[in-house]
């Protein structure tokens, strides 16, 4: 067996014919490497993480009630919404006001998420963040298909 130690100067003899050497790997299309990495970053752009079932147990989704809302100043795309939890009442800030009108939203019941870390926007502590299913510019606010009392856990 011929290791790194033990060979000498006169370990090949003259005339020693070597093997035709091969590729240990395999050479890279740069062409072809280019095209798979924009389409990993084209299909990651809308991916998120998967999340644990006990993640997801942490968010307190709830059912809530609209009972008024105000164009917040000097915010073109801002809402001020002050809203019923059942036990509490809360002020939420939403970008909504591009896509609706302020008698649109006042009586009608949303899907918050209560449990988010409070945000100050534009001077406005927001408690919560109401839910919205958005494609493009088209934005739709998430409401219950039946009549549940503000506070209904959503599971």
């Amino acid at each position: 067996q011929l290791t790194w130690n033990s060979i000498k100067a006169d370990s090949l003899k003259e005339g020693h014919k070597i093997k035709v050497p091969k590729p240990l790997f395999q050479k890279l299309d740069v062409e072809e490497l280019i095209i798979k990495l924009k389409n990993l970053r084209e299909k990651r752009k809308g991916e998120k993480d998967l999340v644990s079932y006990d993640e997801f147990k942490k968010l307190d989704i709830r059912v809530a009630l609209i009972e008024d809302v105000e164009k917040v100043p000097n915010a073109d795309k801002l809402y001020k919404l002050s809203i019923d939890l059942g036990t509490e009442k809360r002020t939420l800030v939403a970008g909504l006001a591009e896509y609706y009108n302020v008698d649109d939203l006042k009586g009608k019941k949303i899907v918050v998420l209560t449990n988010l870390e409070p945000r100050k926007l534009k001077g406005i502590l927001s408690k919560g963040m109401l839910l919205a299913a958005v494609e493009g510019d088209n934005v739709s606010i998430l409401i219950p298909d039946k009549d549940l009392p503000p506070g209904a856990r959503i599971e």
